[in-house]
């Protein structure tokens, strides 16, 4: 006969599977890594962002269709800020571009895409002014005021930097990184990176549909 410390053994629960283990993590990280971020980009530590590893380039001393294919980027990019994307905006990013901002991470052109698309159905106001452009070695820096607007409840505006990472093989856009407050995005090894996967590639795919 089994001793009575023993007795209760049959009614432990069964240990966690990775796979729930995992989700738990997730659940339980979610609320902490997203108010952190939001945290950073208005009153936390992080810093003012400014290039690094890159040269700054005069643009007017490369060539007319240097010129001309970054003045078509920087022109589709304000249209999508703008509320007015064209058939054309989501042809500056590459297949695999990535998009990043204190909320969402998204890691294909589709998913981009779709929330291109989608912001101008969701917010009844959405705009930027104020722009200013700078130009780097294989990347493009704008900086902007932006003014958005959810239903008749919420109204904001706020100083943005768009950081884009051009691939030199094709001049379209393989890494977009929006940071508010002109501050550098949160970190902390990588959980935010899982989180605002979650809200970019999934979670806005249902808000924002899957575009055709």
């Amino acid at each position: 006969m089994a001793p009575s410390s023993m007795s209760g053994l049959k009614n432990l629960h069964r240990p966690l599977s990775d796979k729930k283990a995992l989700l738990y993590f997730i659940g339980l990280m979610y609320p902490v890594t997203i108010s952190a971020s939001l945290y950073y980009c208005f009153k936390g530590p992080s810093h003012h962002f400014h290039v690094k590893h890159r040269n700054r380039i005069n643009i007017m001393e490369k060539s007319e269709d240097i010129q001309k294919k970054r003045r078509h980027i920087i022109e589709e990019v304000l249209n999508a800020y703008n509320s007015r994307p064209t058939r054309q905006t989501e042809h500056v990013y590459d297949t695999n571009a990535t998009f990043e901002d204190p909320l969402i991470y998204m890691s294909n052109k589709n998913a981009i895409t779709a929330m291109i698309h989608g912001l101008p159905i969701l917010t009844r106001e959405f705009k930027t002014d104020s722009d200013e452009v700078e130009h780097y070695e294989n990347a493009i820096v704008i900086k902007h005021n932006v003014t958005f607007q959810v239903s008749a409840m919420y109204r904001d505006s706020f100083r943005c930097t768009q950081f884009l990472i051009l691939n030199e093989e094709n001049d379209k856009i393989v890494k977009h990184v929006d940071m508010w407050n002109d501050r550098e995005l949160f970190e902390f090894h990588g959980a935010e990176k899982v989180v605002k996967f979650i809200n970019g590639n999934w979670i806005s795919r249902l808000i924002f549909g899957i575009p055709s």
